[in-house]
């Protein structure tokens, strides 16, 4: 099966279920000893779940420099970076620019597959 790392992390680290990859670019920090599916079997594989914060197109600069700065801030807590790092989630905290460049490739990378697969809605 696929399943988050946060979803997955506690029954994995409990011995109960063995996980063979990760599909995310580089190992898990969580699992270490777990390769990634680029490493084991497909070169360049990668999907992963990924969590962000959007806003409504034209919020003031100040609004989003503001919102974006506390966000980072609230990650950094320890008791915010604890939880993430229990759960197996690694948080970023990326700059608005940075995001919209990610949200672009991923965007890409996606209509590919899209269009390669011939996926059609039903």
């Amino acid at each position: 099966m696929f399943s988050t790392i946060a979803a997955s992390y506690p029954i994995v680290s409990s011995g109960k279920v063995r996980a063979l990859a990760v599909s995310s670019p580089e190992r898990s920090k969580r699992l270490p000893d777990v390769p990634t599916i680029a490493e084991t079997a497909i070169p360049g594989y990668e999907a992963f779940e990924w969590n962000g914060m959007l806003l409504p197109a034209g919020t003031p600069e100040p609004i989003v420099t503001k919102l974006q700065k506390a966000l980072v801030e609230v990650l950094q807590e320890d008791a915010v970076a604890k939880r993430f790092s229990d759960l197996g989630v690694e948080p970023i905290g990326s700059t608005p620019e940075e995001f919209a460049s990610f949200l672009k490739k991923e965007d890409a990378k996606w209509s590919e597959v899209i269009r390669k697969g011939n996926i059609k809605i039903d």
